[in-house]
């Protein structure tokens, strides 16, 4: 019997923290079908996927949404901190999954990850670099979120997102493919492409 690396349950805890982060009390959870979710809280409002190898979520605030058997649409009006606190726990997580990737000679054997693992190298030297250690603390967490803040300020996709006052988003669940963020007129112009006959508000 093949040993299942210790980066596949590292794996498995963050999505398990990420279904959770959706599952306290005064929360509301919605399947949107083929692993997504709509997840709110007191403060924030988003659309997850299930999987993590899937870079297709939706982050704060998603303020109206419509899906069916195999669209999700979205309006959102993005939040910087819920943003960078989010981005900031991805990228950390992914960090750690990789120390375990190279600390674990069993992993360069398990079907389906080097896809997944050999995206996140760069991050890994880039993180390295910057000083960042696998415990997690409080050190490391203010370098990431100042690795996040330079990614917002200089990666084309964040800036146009977080410059925007109101963003939407077509997300094709088959696919696990995410378009966006659009302006208005090009999410109209997406939808009758893709002959989506989904409404928002």
């Amino acid at each position: 019997m093949k040993k299942v690396p210790i980066h596949v349950f590292t794996i498995f805890i963050v999505v398990s923290m990420l279904i959770f982060s959706c599952a306290n009390l005064n929360d509301t959870v919605v399947d949107l079908g083929d692993g997504y979710t709509y997840c709110t809280d007191s403060k924030w409002r988003k659309i997850i996927p299930a999987s993590t190898d899937c870079n297709t979520e939706i982050y704060s605030e998603v303020t109206d949404y419509a899906y069916n058997e195999n669209f999700i649409v979205a309006k959102q009006n993005p939040d910087y901190e819920h943003y960078k606190l989010f981005v900031g726990s991805d990228l950390g997580s992914r960090y750690s999954v990789y120390t375990d990737y190279l600390k674990d000679t069993a992993a360069k054997d398990f079907d389906g990850m080097h896809t997944i693992i050999k995206a996140d190298s760069a991050l890994y030297k880039r993180f390295k670099s910057d000083g960042v250690t696998d415990s997690n603390s409080a050190r490391d967490q203010k370098i990431i979120a100042l690795v996040v803040d330079t990614i917002f300020c200089n990666d084309p996709f964040y800036v146009r997102l977080l410059a925007a006052k109101e963003n939407y988003w077509i997300i094709e669940k088959k696919k696990n493919k995410r378009i966006g963020p659009l302006n208005k007129l090009e999410f109209e112009k997406s939808c009758s492409t893709l002959g989506i006959n989904l409404q928002l508000r």
